[in-house]
């Protein structure tokens, strides 16, 4: 079959074939302009200890089978090895970790647990130790995870990551700690039988380790036991969490509770934006469907804590979520707002947040869902799926090679710029750009723009009259070039947006040279009169008219997947 669609493809490059060299040196010759910022949100919820061909069970009165997270058929484990792989084979970026579950605590996600920091042998090996102390348990609280990311990259208060909890807390280096003039009463529990004498002084020792500073010396109290018993679950939820257990009496152990007092605290995230000309990403590893533990289908929808949250960092309201998938509301408008939004006015242009996902094991209206949260730059694929540790690791790099890329600026060829180039004619300045990218398309286009002499030095104006360069020599997104339509929305620095491509007509005439007539039009009854794609007899009934249909359109530049 792959035969079949080159040979279509081949009659499509009219500008001739392309090597290997001719385009690499547009990678080799690549001056960074500030590596870019990658955080990584991992999904440790409960589902991650199943292996990868292993679904929810339909019939939920039996546990959901589980292989647990250290073995190395978990998907976990698998998560894990083809993140550490894929950040090997970065060659220059700065890169970060959030997680989220490990915790039963319902609708409430993680800190950031590695701030970013530049991609290092001793840095990746650093992520790699802070995966294995990794609970993997709980809910899959995706909505909230990315708000928390967004709050980092924003530089503004911890929100979730603040939490006694270890599993829950932001690493210290991914803020400024400030202790506030108030204590919070919480409750902490371990396992002994009820019958037993719990020694008080270790377990004292125990907080004063663990929560350090946090804690307040001598508030340990109230401590209570209640036993346990042995039973059967009659109900699972699809996170593995029994929901109906039925006690048989027997005495089997004793749950203990108790009291302690912690300082409360505020943090303020460090914003890893520390350059103009960086760019900043999220990248959503995950397997499943969003589930916080609130809504569902026994549940009313009484999430409204994130909802509200969500609407009042973008000032847009949430529609209905895909798949009627109330835990996920708000997230595709959340990562839209990021992707479009100037999100640090610290410094000159609009400081982006794009996010790139990846399915892991995952169907259906979990899949879709996934594929509705993604906001990726101009021209590059943002959904990523995956069934293998191999496949897994070959969509990381993929993503992580192409925002090296993206974030690379080129020194094009010194031109002396006269009548009879073109580039300039009476004051016009006739501008060719396009975006590199490690993917077969390359997005590109012609913007007209105008060069405005009587400055010093001269200076590039759009066609409102306003500067089309910022003082780092980045488009300024406000910009508008000359034959963008009145009432179009500023095509700044969008490669595709504006331009001589915003005045080709999708029903154009497009010709090929099929060596026997000539120069004939490029259809899909063309493709067929010339036996160009001929399909392999194994193919499917109605495939070949599919791809044709498919092949032509994405050679006359409409998106196979958005139209």
């Amino acid at each position: 079959m792959i035969r079949w669609i080159a040979r279509l493809l081949a009659f499509a490059l009219l500008a001739g074939v392309a090597r290997a060299d001719d385009t690499e040196i547009y990678f080799a010759g690549a001056t960074n302009a500030g590596a870019p910022n990658i955080l990584f949100i991992l999904d440790a919820s409960r589902s991650m200890r199943w292996r990868p061909q292993d679904d929810p069970p339909l019939n939920l009165s039996q546990p959901p089978f589980a292989v647990g997270a250290d073995n190395p058929a978990s998907r976990f484990a698998i998560m894990k090895n083809a993140l550490v792989a894929a950040l090997t084979n970065i060659r220059e970026a700065n890169v970060g970790l959030i997680n989220y579950g490990g915790h039963d605590e319902e609708a409430m996600a993680n800190g950031v647990k590695f701030p970013i920091a530049p991609v290092t042998p001793e840095t990746v090996a650093a992520i790699e130790n802070r995966i294995a102390g990794f609970e993997v348990d709980g809910f899959t609280p995706i909505v909230q995870s990315l708000y928390e990311s967004a709050r980092y990259f924003r530089g503004e208060d911890v929100d979730y990551g603040v939490s006694a909890n270890p599993q829950r807390i932001a690493d210290p280096g991914a803020y400024t700690k400030f202790f506030l003039d108030q204590t919070e009463t919480l409750q902490g529990h371990f396992s002994a039988f009820c019958n037993t004498s719990p020694d008080l002084g270790a377990l004292e020792t125990q907080l004063r380790t663990s929560l350090g500073e946090d804690y307040v010396q001598g508030s340990l109290s109230g401590l209570r036991c209640n036993n346990t018993t042995s039973g059967t679950c009659t109900e699972y939820k699809e996170s593995g969490e029994c929901v109906n257990f039925v006690s048989s009496g027997e005495v089997n152990g004793g749950f203990w509770t108790y009291d302690y007092q912690v300082k409360k605290w505020r943090g303020v995230y460090n914003s890893p934006i520390k350059n103009p000309c960086q760019e900043n990403v999220i990248v959503l590893l995950s397997d499943g469907k969003p589930d916080d533990g609130l809504g569902s289908a026994r549940n009313p929808v009484n999430d409204l804590d994130i909802i509200n949250k969500v609407q009042s960092l973008t000032h847009r309201s949430c529609g209905a979520p895909v798949d009627g998938l109330e835990d996920g509301r708000c997230g595709a408008e959340l990562t839209r707002f990021l992707a479009s939004v100037d999100q640090d006015p610290n410094f000159d242009g609009d400081q982006l947040i794009h996010t790139y996902v990846v399915g892991f094991a995952v169907d259906g209206a979990g899949k879709r869902y996934l594929r509705s949260l993604a906001q990726p730059h101009e021209g590059a694929k943002g959904f990523y799926t995956a069934d293998n540790e191999a496949a897994l690791t070959q969509a990381l790099t993929s993503i992580t090679a192409d925002l090296v890329n993206i974030n690379s600026s080129f020194s094009p060829p010194t031109i002396a710029v006269n009548q009879t180039t073109g580039l300039v004619n009476s004051g016009d300045v006739i501008a060719p750009m396009f975006r590199a990218s490690r993917l077969p398309r390359w997005v590109g286009n012609i913007k007209r723009y105008r060069l405005d002499t009587t400055s010093i030095p001269p200076t590039l104006k759009d066609k409102d009259g306003n500067n089309v360069l910022d003082g780092n020599g980045r488009i300024i997104s406000s910009a508008r070039s000359y034959w963008l339509p009145e009432g179009d929305k500023a095509d700044g620095a969008e490669v595709s947006a504006g331009g001589a491509a915003r005045l080709l007509e999708l029903d154009r005439n497009l010709w090929v040279n099929d060596d026997t007539d000539g120069l004939i039009p490029l259809t899909v009854e063309n493709v067929v009169e010339h036996d160009w794609a001929d399909p392999p007899e194994s193919a499917p009934d109605g495939l070949a008219a599919e791809v044709r249909t498919r092949l032509v359109n994405f050679i006359r530049g409409i998106d196979p997947e958005t139209g």
